[in-house]
């Protein structure tokens, strides 16, 4: 185990097995940003104290004293994998984050289960997860918001339960090491947190202009007048058409297909007079 205060508003534990080596997620996919080198423990916002046996730990806010982050009276697990870390929490906490998912924006704290497994949620169906994976979540107090957030890939189920009268958060991991960040965000701007976040795995890609239009896709436009369910599956070419008709303008059509056999001559030979027709749009 390490951990140290890389800036004044983070700190990084690392818990791995020095008998072996496991996946992390590669430097080449996510660059670790580099430590402040004049930071001091007496100028950081949080600390770290540890229990040596039984294990545990916990984050503190430097000032106030308050517990961000505590694993005391649970049992922290380890294995090949199988890893799990719990923590305690106020009562209704207000957790936001663990995404990609269609749950509430506010987490139900008391019974909810958000899993991190990236997968096509053909019609975004409510309460579960989609395409992608963000083990962060931020936390808002009256006395401040930060974050917490795991550098692991690795499917893992993160459950937020009320236990009698706890509040808990627990992630249950299927392999690779406990990498955390622990983000101090701040007492009075609950913002900060979002841009400490964007310090360690950085900011979004710089998008053309007329991105930011809007796109019309779904699966299923297998043509360019009919889908695979004929008049109720319009293709590309009557989608153009009927929002043509509607006024609705947008920047992108996009077709999404299961396999390349769907791109045809047959039912593609219109691509050119689609392409005209789009620009008189």
């Amino acid at each position: 185990m390490g951990h140290r205060c890389v800036t004044d508003t983070r700190i990084h534990l690392k818990i791995s097995d020095p008998s072996s080596t496991r996946y992390e997620v590669p430097t080449f996919v996510l660059p670790r940003p580099s430590a402040d080198s004049s930071t001091s423990p007496a100028k950081a916002e949080i600390k770290f104290n540890f229990t040596a046996s039984p294990f545990s730990f916990s984050i503190i806010r430097t000032r106030t004293e308050e517990v961000l982050f505590s694993t005391a009276s649970h049992a922290l697990i380890f294995e090949p994998q199988y890893l799990r870390v719990k923590t305690s929490l106020p009562s209704d906490p207000n957790i936001y984050g663990l995404g990609e998912h269609t749950d509430t924006f506010r987490l139900n704290a008391s019974n909810t289960t958000r899993t991190l497994w990236s997968r096509d949620a053909f019609g975004v169906p409510a309460d579960t997860n989609l395409y992608g994976n963000h083990p962060i979540y931020f936390e808002h107090r009256s006395t401040g918001t930060h974050g917490v957030f795991l550098l692991n890939s690795n499917g893992m189920d993160i459950k937020l339960m009320r236990e009698g009268s706890v509040n808990t958060l627990e992630y249950n991991v299927i392999g690779g090491v406990l990498d955390f960040y622990f983000l101090a965000g701040s007492e009075t701007d609950p913002a900060e947190v979002a841009r400490q976040y964007a310090q360690v795995v950085g900011t979004p890609a710089e998008v053309p202009y007329w991105s930011f239009g809007l796109h019309q896709c779904r699966y299923g436009y297998h043509g360019m007048w009919f889908g695979v369910s004929g008049a109720l599956n319009p293709g590309s070419l009557m989608v153009l058409r009927l929002c043509r008709r509607r006024g609705c303008h947008f920047e992108l059509l996009r077709s999404e297909h299961p396999t390349g056999e769907h791109v045809d001559r047959h039912r593609y030979s219109g691509l050119r007079h689609l392409e005209q027709r789009a620009r008189e749009c």
